[in-house]
C-alpha cells in the first residue's frame, strides 16, 4: 500500500476525520482493501459510532484477526457500544490471552461484566424512571365502560322503544343518538341495532379493538341479561344466505364459490373464490368486497383469528362450495385436527422467534416468545404507535413488565414466567372471560437480558397497586414499560 496514503490516513486520526477515512478506503478497489486498511476502515467506524457496520467490516477478516489482539479488541469494542455485552466480554478476554497487560481491555471486561450484572441493569433502567402518574392519566378504559352502561341504563327504555318502533323512528336521529353513548368508548367505534334486542358492535378492520369489546360487552348490567343481547362483533348469519349489493353489483351470499385449504401447522386456512360479478371487478374493489362478504358470513371473530392467505380464482375450480358452507366446513376440518375452536382472538397465541444484532432498546435481546396480540408487536420494532395509541385513546395501557435477570438465573427463566403470568391473572388481572378482569394477558418473552411479560391494562393504577404487591414476593426487579419506542418506566417492586 502507497506509504503517503497510509501516512494520510494517520493524519486524518489524529485530526478526527475518521468520514474521510472512511470515504477514502471505501473508494479503493476491493482487492486493494487488504487486512490492515479493513482494521483501519472498522477504527474510523468505531469512532464514527457506527458500530455495527463496524463489526461486520471486522467479520470479513475473522480467520486472519484470530491471533491479533487488535482485532479482538476493536470487534469487542463494537459489540459493547452496541449493548452485546456477553459478545463483547467474549472479545477482551481474548485479547487478554494474548496480551495480558493490556489495561484497556482489562477496563472493557469489567465493564461487560458490571453491565451483565443484574446490578448492572438495574442501574440502566433505573435510568428511565417516571413517576406511574405519567403513565395512567386520564380516564381508564374500566372507568369509561362504567359511564357507557350508566348511559345505556338511564336511557334504556327509550332505545327498548327504537327497536320496538323501528319503522317509525328518524333513523339518523337514532344513529345519532347512540352514537352518543358508544363515544363514550371511542369516537371510532361502530355499531349495528337488530331485532330482538340485539345490539352488535363492529371491528371494521380495527383489529384493536377485538382486545377490548369482549370486556366491555361482559360488564352489561343482570337486569338487562335475558332481554338485551350484546355482541362485541358481527357474528355471522350461520349458513343463512341474503343479497349483497356494492359497487354496482348485487351477489347473493350462496352464489359466491370458495375453496378451502387447512394448513394444520400454523392452524390457518387459505381461501380461494370466484364469482362472476364479482371477479368482474378490478381487483381492490373485489377482494374488499370479498373481505366484507365474508365477515358478514363467518363473522369477524373467526375471519381475523382463523384466514390467512385470500386469492381471487380464474374461475370453478374443483372443491369449491358455496360462501354460506364455509363456517360449516371450517368446523369439521378444526374438529377433525382435533383442535379448539377459538371464538375470541385474545385466546389465539403464536410463538415467534426474533433476534436482533443490536440491543438498541427493551425487548432486542429477545430471542423466542409468545403473542395473541401481533400486531402490537410489529408496531413496536417499525417504531411506531398506532395500536398503543389507540388502545390509550380508549382508556386501555398496552404495556410490558421487565424483569432483569442475571446469568446463573437462566436456566429457570422459564418456569418463573409462567409462574409470575399464572399468579398474576389468579391474582391481580382476573380470569380472561370472567368479566371481573383489571387487564389481560398478551404473551411474554425470554431475552438475553430480561424477561417480558406482555399486558393490556383495563385499569392501570389498580394493575400497579396490586401487582407492586405481589412482585415485591421475589427477589428480583420489576419493571412496567408501555408498548412505545424507549418508553419511560414505572418501578414496581425491588429497584433499590
Amino acid at each position: 500500500m502507497d506509504k503517503k496514503f497510509l501516512k494520510q490516513l494517520a493524519r486524518w486520526h489524529e485530526d478526527d476525520e475518521f468520514q474521510k477515512i472512511v470515504d477514502a478506503i471505501l473508494a479503493l478497489p476491493e482487492e486493494e482493501r487488504d487486512y490492515d486498511l479493513t482494521g483501519q476502515l472498522a477504527r474510523a467506524l468505531n469512532n464514527l459510532e457506527d458500530y455495527e457496520t463496524a463489526a461486520e467490516v471486522l467479520l470479513t477478516v475473522e480467520a486472519e484477526g484470530q491471533h491479533d489482539p487488535l482485532w479482538h479488541y476493536r470487534l469487542g469494542y463494537a459489540y459493547y457500544y452496541s449493548d452485546r455485552f456477553g459478545q463483547a466480554k467474549e472479545r477482551f478476554e481474548q485479547v487478554l490471552r494474548l496480551t495480558p497487560d493490556d489495561q484497556d481491555a482489562r477496563m472493557f471486561l469489567g465493564w461487560c461484566d458490571e453491565e451483565l450484572t443484574p446490578g448492572g441493569k438495574v442501574k440502566k433502567l433505573n435510568a428511565r424512571l417516571t413517576t406511574p402518574e405519567a403513565m395512567t392519566g386520564g380516564k381508564t378504559f374500566r372507568q369509561r365502560t362504567a359511564e357507557f352502561w350508566q348511559w345505556f341504563t338511564d336511557n334504556e327504555p327509550r332505545l327498548a322503544a327504537m327497536i320496538e318502533k323501528r319503522g317509525e323512528e328518524d333513523v339518523d336521529k337514532m344513529v345519532d343518538f347512540i352514537s352518543g353513548g358508544v363515544q363514550l368508548i371511542s369516537g371510532e367505534l361502530n355499531f349495528n341495532l337488530g331485532g330482538d334486542y340485539e345490539f352488535t358492535f363492529t371491528i371494521e378492520g380495527k383489529n384493536y379493538l377485538f382486545y377490548l369489546l369482549p370486556w366491555l360487552v361482559e360488564q352489561m348490567p343482570e337486569q338487562f341479561r335475558g332481554k338485551w343481547h350484546f355482541f362485541p362483533c358481527m357474528q355471522g348469519t350461520h349458513g343463512e344466505s341474503f343479497g349483497f349489493q356494492m359497487y354496482g353489483k348485487d351477489v347473493q351470499l350462496d352464489e359466491v364459490m370458495v375453496g378451502l385449504k387447512y394448513k394444520e401447522d400454523q392452524n390457518y386456512f387459505d381461501i380461494r373464490f370466484y364469482d362472476e360479478q364479482l371477479c368482474s371487478l378490478d381487483d381492490n374493489s373485489c377482494y374488499n368486497a370479498f373481505y366484507i362478504m365474508m365477515e358478514l358470513t363467518i363473522g369477524e371473530a373467526l375471519s381475523h383469528i382463523y384466514i390467512g392467505n385470500v386469492d381471487k380464482a380464474d374461475g370453478m375450480e374443483a372443491g369449491m362450495f358455496p360462501l354460506t358452507r364455509l363456517e360449516a366446513c371450517m368446523t369439521v376440518a378444526l374438529e377433525e385436527a382435533k383442535k379448539e375452536i377459538l371464538t375470541r382472538p385474545d385466546e389465539r397465541y403464536s410463538v415467534y422467534r426474533m433476534e436482533f444484532d443490536t440491543v438498541k432498546d427493551l425487548r432486542y435481546d429477545m430471542v423466542i416468545g409468545t403473542t395473541c396480540f401481533s400486531d402490537l408487536l410489529q408496531d413496536y420494532f417499525n417504531g411506531e404507535t398506532e395500536n398503543a395509541d389507540k388502545l390509550a385513546a380508549c382508556g386501555s395501557k398496552a404495556v410490558f413488565l421487565v424483569m432483569p435477570v442475571g446469568e446463573a438465573d437462566r436456566s429457570g427463566m422459564l418456569k418463573l414466567r409462567y409462574e409470575i403470568e399464572d399468579r398474576l391473572t389468579a391474582e391481580v388481572l382476573g380470569k380472561k372471560g370472567s368479566g371481573r378482569e383489571i387487564g389481560i394477558l398478551l404473551g411474554g418473552t425470554m431475552g438475553r437480558d430480561n424477561l417480558y411479560i406482555d399486558l393490556l391494562l383495563y385499569d392501570a393504577p389498580a394493575f400497579m397497586e396490586q401487582a407492586s404487591s405481589l412482585l415485591g414476593q421475589y427477589s428480583y426487579p420489576f419493571y412496567l414499560a408501555e408498548f412505545r419506542p424507549e418508553s419511560r418506566l414505572v418501578a414496581l417492586a425491588n429497584v433499590g
